[in-house]
Order: structure tokens, then sequence, then C-alpha cells
């Protein structure tokens, strides 16, 4: 399955032109199998999460967060639904011993 992990919608993050609806279905139409939104320092609601897979289903629509270290590097966090991520601000080893802790994937957002 083809996975589009880095995906910014409209509803959170400025720098988006779409929305998450037109998104799918673009990514549909490309022939993903599923996306995770990962808008800047805000996380997609589960309820959201759950309503989008339910209506573009089998399609898979994943949450995530791209957060901003304290030190200006921009960290892609996915498999944490956690809303510390977006209360706190981070230095790269104290987000690293949270993601780990829950047992995550953090990548860099712009190598």
């Amino acid at each position: 399955m083809k996975i589009d992990l880095h995906v910014h919608a409209k509803e959170r993050s400025d720098c988006a032109i779409d929305g998450e609806e037109e998104i799918i279905r673009a990514a549909i139409a490309y022939g993903l199998g599923g996306l995770a939104f990962t808008d800047h320092q805000r996380l997609v609601p589960p309820e959201r999460l759950a309503e989008l897979n339910r209506r573009y289903a089998p399609f898979r629509v994943f949450g995530g967060i791209e957060i901003t270290l304290l030190d200006g590097e921009d960290m892609l966090v996915l498999g944490v639904h956690d809303r510390e991520l977006e209360a706190r601000d981070w230095n790269y080893q104290d987000l690293f011993g949270f993601v780990r802790e829950q047992n995550g994937f953090l990548a860099l957002a712009h190598p």
C-alpha cells in the first residue's frame, strides 16, 4: 500500500490550500491507499479520523503531527495521539523520549 505520511489540511494548517476531503479524494485518484495528516502543532481529533475512515474506506486516514522544536527543526510524529504533543514546547531529547515511551514513530519533516 502506498501512503503519504506528511500531509497538511487547511482545517488546521495555514500553509495548506485544500481541505481534508479534497485531499483524500485526490489521493484516491492518484492511487494511494492512505495518508497521514501531520498538521503544524495540531492533531486531528480522533472522532474526525474515525469519520473520515468510515466515509472513505477502504482508504486509510491516519493522524500525526508536525512539531517545530525549540531549535527550529520540524519533526513528524506518527502513532501517538496525545494532546500533550500540542501543549508543550519540545526539544529533541524530550520529544524523542516521549514518542519512544508510547511506541510511536519520529522522523525529520524536511530532511
